[in-house]
């Protein structure tokens, strides 16, 4: 692993747990509710956070053949509830995915790598 992101993987790996903690026990009528008609809900945020975790592998050199949220997000699009948002335990399994990439990604990573996403 590049030395130079180290405290950012003690970050990643700290927040994995946070992710499936902060899931836990939301019902998936829970996860849909709108606080407001201007926020997103909580399924909206935790697809997009799976989603940003493949984006970040590709970052950082090791994309993936296909992003399960590809579509959902890019070009800043906002929260549509006529989209079809995956289940809670698909976002779950996806992130349990993209973070074993993640973990290889960081492992592998050079700071050559890094050093070009910068300039």
């Amino acid at each position: 692993m590049a030395k130079s992101i180290y405290q950012s993987e003690i970050m990643l790996n700290m927040n994995t747990r946070l992710f499936l903690n902060a899931l836990e026990g939301v019902t998936e009528e829970q996860a849909r509710e709108r606080i407001s008609g201007h926020n997103n809900p909580l399924l909206w945020i935790a697809t997009h956070t799976a989603w940003a975790r493949y984006n970040i592998c590709a970052m950082l050199g090791k994309p993936v053949a296909q992003n399960p949220f590809a579509g959902k997000f890019e070009n800043f699009k906002a929260y549509d509830p006529a989209d079809n948002y995956p289940s809670l335990e698909e976002i779950k399994k996806e992130w349990n995915n993209a973070t074993a990439l993640l973990k290889d990604a960081l492992a592998s990573v050079t700071e050559e790598h890094l050093a070009a996403i910068v300039h």
